[in-house]
This record gives structure tokens, sequence and C-alpha cells, in this order.
């Protein structure tokens, strides 16, 4: 089991540190089984002068499914950093601000730590973090990067667009994994019975980022309603707290402030109440809205947080932050019937199972933690389409049968392993091979998943998922591709809804070509979707902007000779390369080898001279 020692501000018993410390223990939680987790944290909450009670300086104390090491501020020495870290795997760093940070940082330069480095983003690369203190900050980064303390760090992050922040920042050639948070496991639904009163909570930092004058704005439009208010949360600015006061002093609703809250008793908290409003600015992930969820209290949100869910799921408002459209869902919440109020309830719930589920199975942690310096090797990509016999197939590209026994015999016994989409994450063995199939036909279910069986080769599957989900017969089945996933043996991945080409897509098709996609893909077959395949392996730099803004894919391939290194990890686009009907088990063999490697840049240059003359492919036509 991997050791991962994590150097963070404050850990539990704390609770003041909101998000972020919710985070740590959601991960512990929900990897605690796989990994070793040390974490090392101040012995005080944040803001206070005494330490908890019940804790051990100097040593190791359990602390749920983490070995905490508490250290008084102050005291986070070379010494001490270099006794946490030894026969550590991985180093995860909250903040590279903190004393804990930098000095970590000057280790891994001076090489006195070995081990992999990773720093948590934690959104402080944002337009508006950076502005607060922004000279401290800027001459901060600036030391740093003079000092060459970022140049063998990875950063973690929970989007790809905090990635473009960090990037902005320090620079494109940055390597970073995307991470997103890990939601509490526990979902406990929902026992509350309805009253006349409805019930509506603002659980968050007090400060104007978070919105709550836009909550108090909104609720002046509706106060002919039976409304009650519950504010939660820390004071961080005092002065936009009396603003807010003034504002609710001047009108009718009831309301009342109740303070913050600790991390453990947030679920309890909002399963006491109908309603959670969240006017935020931006999150990262916005922990108390899956609380709120999980404990069937609809969120009423802004559409500046990564919970656009919410609202496919019908299981509450996703608005525009502004005062109008906040009172709007609320009127329209407060006037449906008990028992389309009681569907919403159950919508709720089922999502926040539904993100537990599919958050511990898709993580990115797990690429964090399996960091050994390099995160890839040399891979060899190979795609067929039909597999046929006697050349009866439906696509413009088929391998008959029998060549690909040959092909499938060849791989086997010349010691190449072959790999599924989830393997990429971990570090590939020698000689490693993704075997991929475009489109999902019935032809490679019938003709090439006997062939693999029998020679005990991997295979994966991009999938357009329109085509399966109407019934097409050309195409498998979902209860096909079920059965081929839970052998172990296939893996599925994304190739858009309709294959269409997405260089003829705006942002918004893109968005819903994508999310449709995937959203089947793991709800249907119950499996982690990390990989995209761009359809006809066609792209040009505005469709890998809007995939990168859109998805959340760590893995994008095209079609053009190479083999995928760390560079096209790192571009997020992977080389594949085709295999015809004509290529004979040496031609076969030099691919595998990368000696038609040349053709690549032709391919990349014919590519662009097409996308210079707006030439695209508008459907997908079966033969």
């Amino acid at each position: 089991m991997r050791k991962i020692l994590i150097l963070a501000g404050r850990y539990l018993p704390g609770y003041k540190d909101g998000g972020p410390l919710r985070t740590l223990i959601n991960l512990t939680d929900a990897l605690g089984d796989e990994y070793e987790f040390y974490i090392a944290c101040f012995d005080r909450d944040q803001g206070d002068t005494q330490p908890y009670t019940d804790i051990e300086r100097d040593t190791w104390n359990k602390v749920g499914k983490a070995k905490v090491w508490y250290v008084q501020p102050g005291g986070f020495t070379k010494k001490l950093l270099l006794n946490l870290a030894e026969d550590k795997d991985i180093i995860y760093l909250t903040s590279f601000y903190a004393e804990y940070g930098y000095k970590t940082l000057l280790l891994k330069k001076e090489k006195k730590i070995q081990s992999p480095v990773v720093i948590a983003s934690m959104g402080v690369f944002s337009k508006e973090a950076l502005a607060q203190k922004s000279l401290k900050k800027n001459v901060f980064i600036a030391g740093c990067k003079m000092l060459h303390l970022f140049n063998e760090i990875t950063w973690s992050v929970t989007s790809e667009l905090e990635a473009e922040d960090v990037k902005r920042v320090m620079g494109e050639k940055s390597k970073y994994i995307v991470a997103e948070d890990l939601p509490r496991t526990q979902v406990p639904g929902r026992t509350k019975k309805w009253e006349k009163t409805i019930k509506i909570c603002f659980l968050s930092r007090i400060c104007e980022h978070k919105g709550l004058d836009i909550l108090i704005d909104a609720l002046l439009q509706t106060q002919e309603y039976s409304i009650e208010l519950s504010i939660f949360g820390p004071i961080q600015e005092k002065e936009y707290w009396n603003t807010c006061q003034e504002k609710l002093e001047q009108t009718e609703i009831s309301w009342i402030y109740k303070g913050d809250v600790p991390s453990e008793e947030v679920q309890s908290v909002l399963s006491t109440q109908d309603i959670l409003v969240l006017p935020t600015k931006s999150e990262n992930y916005g922990h108390v809205v899956f609380e709120a969820l999980s404990v069937g209290c609809i969120p009423i949100i802004s559409d500046r947080t990564p919970w656009s869910l919410v609202e496919s799921w019908e299981a509450g408002y996703v608005v525009s932050r502004t005062k109008e459209d906040f009172a709007r869902a609320l009127m329209e919440y407060m006037n449906m019937s008990i028992e389309d109020k009681s569907e919403m309830v159950d919508h709720a719930v089922k999502l926040a199972k539904y993100k537990v589920e599919q958050s511990k199975m898709k993580t990115g942690y797990r690429e964090i933690f399996e960091l050994r310096g390099k995160l890839m090797k040399k891979l060899i990509i190979i795609y067929y389409h039909d597999i046929v016999e006697n050349g009866k197939g439906y696509s413009y590209q088929k391998v008959e049968k029998e060549h690909f026994e040959n092909q499938m015999k060849y791989l086997k016994e010349h010691g190449y392993q072959t790999i599924l989409f989830e393997d990429m994450e971990k570090f590939l063995p020698e000689k490693a091979v993704l075997v991929t199939f475009d489109d999902g036909f019935q032809s490679v279910y019938k003709n090439a998943v006997p062939i693999m069986q029998k020679y005990n080769i991997k295979g994966n599957i991009f999938l357009p998922t329109k085509y399966i989900e109407e019934q097409n017969p050309h195409f498998m089945t979902w209860k096909m591709l079920k059965g081929l996933c839970e052998t172990g043996q296939f893996s599925v991945a994304a190739h858009t809804h309709d294959h269409v080409d997405i260089r003829t897509l705006d942002d918004a098709s893109m968005k819903r070509q994508i999310r449709k996609s995937e959203e089947l893909l793991e709800t249907r077959l119950n499996v982690y979707v990390n990989s995209f395949c761009m359809p006809y392996g066609k792209y040009d730099k505005k469709s890998i902007k809007l995939l990168k803004k859109n998805g959340n894919y760590k893995f994008v391939f095209a079609s053009f000779y190479g083999h995928a290194g760390e560079k096209n990890l790192r571009n997020k686009l992977l080389p594949r390369i085709g295999i015809s009907n004509e290529d004979s088990l040496d031609i076969f063999e030099k691919k595998l080898q990368g000696k038609m490697n040349w053709k690549g840049p032709i391919q990349k240059l014919r590519l662009k001279i097409a996308n210079l003359k707006g030439e695209r492919i508008k459907q997908y036509d079966i033969e």
C-alpha cells in the first residue's frame, strides 16, 4: 500500500477551513482503504490561539482513516519535514505559500526529497484570488520561479478551467492532473415532514463572493410567502455582514444568524431545511451543494459551480447570479405541490448517491498517488473499425478476421502488454499497447472479441452513444457492452453522442455532445470514462480548446502516426496508428516499432490544410 504524506494547514478536529478541510476528510474516507494517509498540520484551528484538546504533538494520532501529526505554528522545520517525508511515496501540499509548502519545495530542489511532490492549486491562481494582496503574492511567486522551485512539480487541479489558471501563471508546460474533489460517502436521504413554512438557509462564508446579499434581495420579492431564513457560516467580511443585516432588519422576513457549523454537523443542519441558496461567484467544488442533495435539501445555486447536473437531474435550480433569477426559482419551488416537491427531493438524493459512486470510481487522485517519476513511458496505440468476414462490414475501414487474428497472435508471442483506458493513469509496463476500436460495430463483438479472449488481449472501444441508444442493428447493444466491461478485459470511452465532426460545433453543442455521451456511458454501463476520441480523428485549435473547457477527460485521441509519450499527455492529444486490411505482418511490426511514424507530420500538415480550406464532415454515413 502506497504511503501518502499530506501537508496541510488544518485537519480534524478543526472545521473553520470549510471546503479545503472537507476535501481532505472526504479524500481519506473514500480512499483510506487503498492508501496509507499521513497528514501533518497545525495543532489549532484557523484564527485560534489555543491548541486542540485531546491530541498529542510529536507523534502520529489515529484520526479516522488517517494518521495525523500536529505541529505548533512555526514548527515545520526542514528537519521535521525530512523526517515526515522519509519512506513516503507521494508528498501532497495544500499550499506553497505556507511554511510547510515552500520549505518542502526547497528540500525537493536540494534533492533531499526524492518522492514526487504535488501541489493542490486550491484556486489560488484565479484572477480574483491573485487580486487580493497582489503585490505580496506576485513577489513570492516570482521569487519561487527564480529559484526554480516549481520545476519538478505536478499540480493537482479540480478542473480544466483551473488548469488554465495554473498554465497562465506557471507556464504552458506546467504538468497537472485533474482530480475533482470527492463528496462525503454518506447519503442519509430525507426523513423530514413537510410544513407550511418554507425553511431557507444560507450556509457558507459570509463575504461578498458568496452572495448573501443577492439571496436577501431575492427574498424581498417573495415576502408574500411564509419563510424562515437561517444563516450559517463564519463572518469573513464584517462590513459586508453589517450591510446584509441592515437590509434584513428593514424587511418582514423571519431570519436568524446561527454562527459557524462544524463540518460533521453540516448534513444534520441541512436536513432541517427545505432549500439551500448559494449565489456564489465561483466554486472549485461546492461541498455544501452535495451535502444539501444528500439530505434532500433542494439547492438553488448560481451557474458558476461544477454542479450543472442539478438542473439536468431535476434536483434543484441552476440560475444566473441575479436577484431576479433567484427570486424566480424560489417562487417556482414554493408554488409546487407536495408531490412535485417530494419528486424533486427523490431526484436530489439519487444524484448524491450517483456522485458518490462515480466520484470514487473515476477520481483523478489515484493518478496522483500512483506517480512514480514520469507519468508515462512510450505507449503504442492502434485502432480498428470493422473486423469482418469476406469483406462484409459497415465501415470504410475493414480488416479481415484472419488478418486480425494473426496480428493479435503476434502481440501475444512478441511480449507486448495490452492495457485498458484506466491503466493509462498508472505506471505503464514495457511494450505497452492500447488496442482500440472505433464506433462499436457488432462485427467487433462477433469476430474480434472471441479472438482477443483466446489470446488474452485487452480491448478498448470508442462509442457514439446515439447508435446504441437507438438500437441501430449495426452497433453493439448496451447489454453486449455491459457484458464486455464486466469481464475486466474491455473498456469503453466517449466518441460524442452523434459521431459529429467536432470542428463544426459551437460551445453549447460541444457541451451537449460531451455530457450526453459521458452520462449515458456511466449510467448504462456503470463505468469510469476517462478518454475521448475525435470522430474521424479530425480536430483544430478551436475544437481542442472547447473540448478542454467542456470535458473532464484525461486522454484525448486523434488519428495520426506516432507513439504517445509524456508530451502528448501534457498537450492532451494522443496519436493512434490505424491498421488496415492491406497491412502484412511485416508492416504491422514496423507500425508497432515506430518505423512508420514519419507519416505523422505529413498527416498533421494535410489536416492543417483541410482546416484552412474549411473542409468539414457533417454526418456519419453507414454503408
